[in-house]
């Protein structure tokens, strides 16, 4: 990128000042799909930051933990890893194994390695995500809702039929609990419920599944929303 040894010399200038319109500069550039300019921005702050070897690690780790984020958004999956892994070890040592952002890092990692196709180890990791989450936030919270989700949908992915439906079935009852029957990501629950039961051949089930998410995103948003097509689609 011609503008990088502009910002680098901006940054040497101006330190922390410059590194945060570098990293705002990123984030506009991902939110236009200019995925080479991020890449390249996001390793400028990660080597800055480096460089000056910061006494508080936090925003180091956030910029290494984004440009793994956007390498593996372009398929460059063995680097994503491993930064994910160097920023998962850093978390662990700074903070502790089951601090919320350790367990961010923690499903970043178990995310990339579900895209390499490494089932297991994505598990693994998602477990230990929702282990963690369950123990510090409790089992309703949004995030170990989300954990649970995330599971169940690899789980299923893995053709573990079985274990995805209880997965998901635990799910839908803490956003029922937590949110209400009618919450977007309430019928997006029922919706993945449906998804496992149509896997396992239990075909009534998943209809009335479809049929309520359908129903209810008629209600809470509007006939030609997305997502309501796409409930529309799961009936057909």
């Amino acid at each position: 990128m011609p503008r990088l040894q502009e910002w680098r010399k901006t940054a040497l200038q101006v330190p922390e000042r410059s590194l945060r319109l570098i990293r705002s500069l990123a984030n506009f550039v991902r939110d236009t799909v200019q995925y080479d300019t991020e890449c390249d921005l996001r390793m400028l702050e990660k080597e800055e930051r480096e460089r000056r070897k910061e006494e508080d690690q936090t925003q180091w780790l956030r910029s290494l933990s984004d440009l793994a984020g956007v390498l593996q958004s372009r398929g460059k999956y063995e680097s994503a890893e491993s930064m994910n892994r160097r920023a998962l070890e850093v978390y662990e040592k700074v903070l502790w194994k089951e601090h919320s952002s350790t367990l961010t890092s923690v499903g970043n990692l178990a995310q990339v390695l579900r895209s390499q196709g490494k089932y297991e180890l994505a598990e693994a990791m998602k477990r230990r995500a929702l282990e963690g989450s369950e123990k510090v936030l409790g089992k309703e919270h949004s995030d170990t809702l989300t954990s649970l989700n995330d599971l169940a949908q690899l789980l299923l992915s893995q053709g573990k039929y079985e274990s995805a439906e209880a997965m998901n079935r635990w799910a839908l009852d803490g956003y029922e609990k937590v949110l209400g029957k009618e919450h977007p990501a309430t019928l997006k629950s029922v919706g993945n419920l449906a998804a496992v039961l149509r896997s396992q051949g239990k075909y009534e089930s998943a209809e009335a599944m479809n049929r309520r998410a359908l129903g209810g995103k008629e209600k809470v948003l509007e006939k030609a929303h997305p997502n309501t097509l796409a409930s529309v689609y799961c009936l057909a």
